[in-house]
């Protein structure tokens, strides 16, 4: 069996069941629940020519109608609203002659047998009327809603309004049609939540449902009630986005991790190597011998100045004074530019040039103290007479 036949028989076992529920339903008079401290009832009521409580109900609230809005005249002749209450249906009435042009209209055609009446009673008064039509489980149609004069700005229509979502939710029913006129749709939308029909829905509803004149009213919608196997599936199918969401964001936060630490890894890796370059440029050959040129001239000049500074000591010491020990020297070291001519002809004598002359010794430890004290004065013992 294909899935429009399964479909089609679907629809049939809930509109069979829809049926069934709604003839349980009809004529009872249930309270209202959430108001026990007033006498409120609700009551769902078909218009039956050969039922009298039947008939005075539909009546009476057809007078709540008649009260609130003007006449709605069909191309029949006939009151729109007494033939919703009253279920009229035809299968092609006259319309009215009132031209040449009129003549050639096609019959008037309507059902409104399927409508009910739900009433809201203070006690024994009806207070409160709307009319329902049922389109299987998929909406309801509730063109006329009014409240009596004498009983508005009291909750009334609050109250009914509830009671039919109730009644909807018990059945099933997934959405509340309502034709709202434009000065009450502030109290439809902000109180009741409903939503503006599309206008597709409107093509799509305006050959089934009691259509109302656009120029005053205003289509609405309102879900009351949620399959809960489309519930489940609607929050499985907010878990997977939300799981598909969480891991996206923590593979981009992998990503961007290991990016960064590439990227440190790279910078790291850059500065060893320009570290190392730098390192075998300064220890050349040529750098070293330049480098070291300068520290072994100072280190003559700095012995130099310590043989100087010990001859002035010597010239500068007082006659009567005992004779000082003389300090030992150490001989002064070669003078780095030897050391560095020395060196340059060697490397100059490897490839081809002149050999130099050979390095010289310096003086001993024992020369250099004869030396420094061959040019001190000698000492004598004050007491000795010249």
């Amino acid at each position: 069996m294909c899935a429009a036949s399964d479909h089609y028989l679907t629809v049939l076992q809930e509109c069979e069941q829809l049926r069934t529920r709604l003839l349980e339903l009809q004529g009872q008079r249930r309270p209202l629940t959430g108001d026990d401290s007033e006498s409120y009832t609700v009551q769902l009521v078909r218009y039956i020519e050969g039922d009298r409580a039947s008939r005075s109900t539909v009546e009476a609230a057809l007078r709540v109608f008649k009260s609130s809005f003007a006449p709605m005249i069909a191309e029949n002749g006939r009151d729109m609203i007494e033939m919703v209450c009253k279920g009229y249906w035809t299968d092609g009435d006259p319309c009215e002659i009132g031209s040449e042009e009129d003549e050639d209209k096609e019959p008037y055609v309507c059902n409104y047998e399927a409508f009910y009446v739900m009433v809201l009673r203070k006690g024994p008064t009806i207070v409160t009327a709307a009319t329902i039509r049922f389109w299987g489980c998929s909406f309801a149609e509730i063109p006329f809603v009014a409240t009596k004069d004498g009983y508005r700005h009291d909750g009334n229509c609050t109250r009914l309004v509830q009671a039919i979502e109730e009644l909807l939710t018990s059945l099933k029913v997934r959405y509340m049609v309502v034709a709202s006129l434009k000065e009450a749709l502030p109290m439809w939308r902000n109180k009741f939540h409903c939503l503006p029909v599309s206008v597709a829905e409107v093509h799509a509803l305006e050959e089934r449902i009691v259509t109302p004149d656009f120029s005053s009213c205003q289509l609405l919608k309102k879900l009351v009630y949620r399959d809960p196997v489309e519930i489940a599936a609607e929050a499985a199918a907010q878990e997977a986005a939300r799981a598909a969401k969480q891991q996206a964001e923590a593979q981009r936060a992998k990503r961007a991790a290991s990016e960064k630490a590439s990227a440190a890894s790279d910078g790291a890796v850059s500065q060893s190597a320009a570290s190392n370059k730098g390192n075998v440029s300064c220890n050349g050959p040529g750098d070293q011998a330049t480098a070291s040129a300068p520290t072994a001239g100072a280190d003559a000049g700095r012995l130099s100045a310590s043989s100087d500074a010990a001859a002035m000591e010597v010239d500068a010491a007082p006659a009567d004074a005992t004779p000082a020990k003389p300090k030992r020297k150490r001989p002064p070291r070669p003078r780095a530019s030897t050391a560095r001519t020395a060196g340059a002809a060697g490397v100059a004598g490897a490839a081809g040039a002149p050999t130099p002359t050979p390095k010289q010794k310096g003086p001993s430890r024992q020369q250099h103290a004869a030396s420094v004290l061959s040019r001190s004065w000698i000492w004598e013992p004050p007491w000795q007479v010249r």
